[in-house]
């Protein structure tokens, strides 16, 4: 590879350390899925799952850093070249295949004049409810003169102790 500044370097150690943290959480991972199959019976090897779907594109990300041969990278590159949908310029041609369409469409929109028609819809039967009307209710005017009623302590009839506080605290020695 060659690098024509220090940046350009500086970015390509980072992806490299990034490919390597990846790549080393893909052998624990997959170390630790291969040790739970084995502990578990052996059946069925479902840890495959794990290794194609995490170890392929980790191939092809270190081919593309040019750890592995680099033709895999292109090879992948030319089948992604096959399907339009994955193509790089897909998205680029998409876009100006829409805008044109809508270009053309404003323009068509433009030349001939918009007549909207007018459309009859039945009346209906119902009658509309009655608005509620909402009267707010004016607060009465007290008098000035007058003051609130005091409210007297009920009378029990027969007997009653009465207890000061020093009789109280004798009691409970």
């Amino acid at each position: 590879m060659n690098f024509k500044t220090k940046e350009e370097l500086k970015n390509h150690v980072e992806k490299l350390k990034a490919f390597y943290n990846e790549f080393y959480s893909f052998l624990i991972v997959g170390a630790f899925s291969i040790l739970i199959w084995l502990l578990a019976g052996a059946g069925y090897f479902w840890p495959v799952w794990i290794l194609v779907l995490w170890g392929g594109p980790l191939f092809f990300k270190a081919s593309k850093l040019e750890i592995v041969s680099k033709d895999y990278y292109k090879a992948i590159c030319s089948f992604r070249d096959q399907l339009p949908f994955l193509k790089r310029s897909w998205e680029h041609d998409k876009l100006q295949e829409l805008q044109k369409t809508i270009n053309n469409g404003a323009k068509k929109d433009a030349k001939t004049p918009i007549v909207k028609k007018a459309v009859t819809t039945p009346k209906a039967t119902k009658t509309p409810a009655p608005k509620k009307t909402v009267t707010k209710k004016v607060p009465s005017k007290k008098s000035p003169t007058k003051k609130a009623p005091v409210k007297k302590k009920p009378v029990i009839k027969g007997k009653v102790k009465k207890t000061t506080p020093a009789k109280k605290v004798a009691k409970k020695k």
